[in-house]
């Protein structure tokens, strides 16, 4: 495996378009070889909640927000996020984040341990308690 593989920049990566987010994914197995860990980074638009909530069935995320404010969803626990928070979603807990301010909401993403902690399991009923129906 060549070196050069091993090295990304912020302006390189493959683009995912979600509900009211961004995702550039970094570092995945496919794109560099790596076993045990994949990396992104995550932008949730002015005041829109990244929809749905989802939780990862085959390993854990930490995220370490870069740059904006707002909140964060992890089962029914809500906490605030600003930049230098570090926020750790359990395997196969429900969670979101929520951007409160008008500026992007930025993170970056650490997936682990195998590959297919990078997978999805979306909870269409699960948000904010502001948002909730009754």
């Amino acid at each position: 495996m060549s070196i050069v593989k091993l090295i990304t920049c912020e302006e390189k990566g493959e683009e995912m378009k979600l509900k009211g987010r961004r995702v550039i994914w970094k570092q995945k197995p496919e794109t560099t070889g790596g076993q045990y860990s994949s990396v992104c980074i995550v932008e949730v638009e002015p005041h829109v909640r990244a929809l749905p909530a989802h939780s990862h069935p085959n390993g854990e995320e930490t995220v370490y927000i870069i740059e904006g404010n707002g909140k964060v969803l992890i089962g029914d626990e809500v906490g605030e996020v600003h930049p230098g928070t570090l926020i750790l979603f359990p395997q196969g807990v429900p969670h979101m984040l929520y951007n409160t301010g008008s500026e992007p909401l930025k993170g970056v993403c650490f997936y682990a341990p195998s590959p297919e902690a990078i997978s999805y399991e979306y909870f269409e009923n699960v948000d904010f308690p502001e948002f909730r129906k009754v």
